[in-house]
């Protein structure tokens, strides 16, 4: 059953990477974080930053800006090492740094009020998670923003540290894993479905102590990409669609609750290098427009 799994998980990964569009394909509830940007498509085009701009259009009114900014920031092999959520308006900016033992993540640090957090996480031989350890730091200070490329070195000895750890077990065209929190007690359960081509069909999530369930189902088109992503169960149950153009670079997306259309989000490429220029979403509800803009900055050759 082992083998049958870790044949499921590098047709995905030879799926994800035959199509290296600039955003990454919606894809099934996985281990990894899933960052907006397909790295090994910003190491082709040796992008180091991506910066966008929000802004307002209320129905009969002009457009506004937000004052929202936001930044992304990738190391030569494509990766996301930093983004950076501004608000110009209240002077705040939330920073969020990522570091990384070859391709898997390795930290997550984020800044809070409270102070600084972090996620650090070990792995098996088929790149599941064995350990998460999560850290609180003393309040935040000023300087440790300038220091967040060298992130998980802030997390020093008088940190809240808690351990969580994972175990997993493999049965024909399943995946289950049980976290652990720091007193060794199971407290959740994940269940992965995929089917033969490797597609993660449906997860299922639920917790030891309480009766609280997540579903996710998910369908694809004939080239292999997510037609649907719909939740059943949880907190907002939703549906999700998703269009491509012929080359698979991810058009529309929309949102469904209760049968009723929350919003219509259209994506605007341009150029021979199929650049992300603008994402456009519609609250029909709320009669509201927002639009967001990007540009780019490259790596010197």
């Amino acid at each position: 059953m082992a083998k049958v799994l870790l044949s499921i998980f590098a047709a995905a990964a030879l799926l994800s990477t035959a199509r290296a569009q600039l955003l990454t394909a919606p894809q099934g509830r996985g281990y990894a974080l899933q960052h907006k940007f397909n790295p090994e498509a910003i190491r082709k085009l040796g992008i180091s930053e991506i910066r966008s701009e929000l802004e307002l259009k209320k129905d009969g009114d002009r457009i506004r800006k937000s004052h929202r900014e936001w930044v992304y920031r990738f190391d030569r092999e494509g990766r996301t090492v930093l983004i950076a959520q501004i608000d110009k308006q209240r002077r705040d900016t939330l920073i969020s740094a990522y570091q990384y033992a070859g391709n898997r993540l390795e930290c997550e640090v984020k800044n809070e009020v409270s102070g600084m957090i972090s996620y650090c996480y070990t792995y098996d031989k088929q790149g599941r998670p064995l350990e998460k350890r999560f850290a609180r730091t003393a309040p935040w200070r000023n300087k440790m923003s300038q220091q967040l490329g060298n992130a998980a070195a802030q997390v020093d000895a008088a940190a809240e540290i808690q351990l969580e750890s994972f175990r997993h077990e493999a049965f024909d065209l399943q995946l289950h894993s049980t976290l652990h929190n720091s007193s060794g007690r199971p407290y959740r359960k994940d269940i992965r479905y995929y089917n033969p081509d490797g597609q993660m069909e449906k997860y299922l999530q639920s917790f030891v102590m309480t009766s609280t369930r997540h579903e996710e189902l998910y369908s694809y088109n004939e080239a292999g990409l997510m037609s649907h992503l719909e939740v059943r169960r949880g907190k907002e149950p939703h549906l999700l669609s998703f269009e491509y153009d012929a080359q698979g670079s991810l058009l529309v997306e929309e949102r469904h609750e209760d049968s009723e259309l929350r919003y219509h989000k259209e994506y605007v490429y341009e150029g021979p290098e199929n650049l992300l220029r603008a994402e456009l979403l519609r609250r029909e509800s709320e009669g509201l427009l927002e639009i967001t803009t990007y540009s780019y900055s490259y790596w010197e050759p």
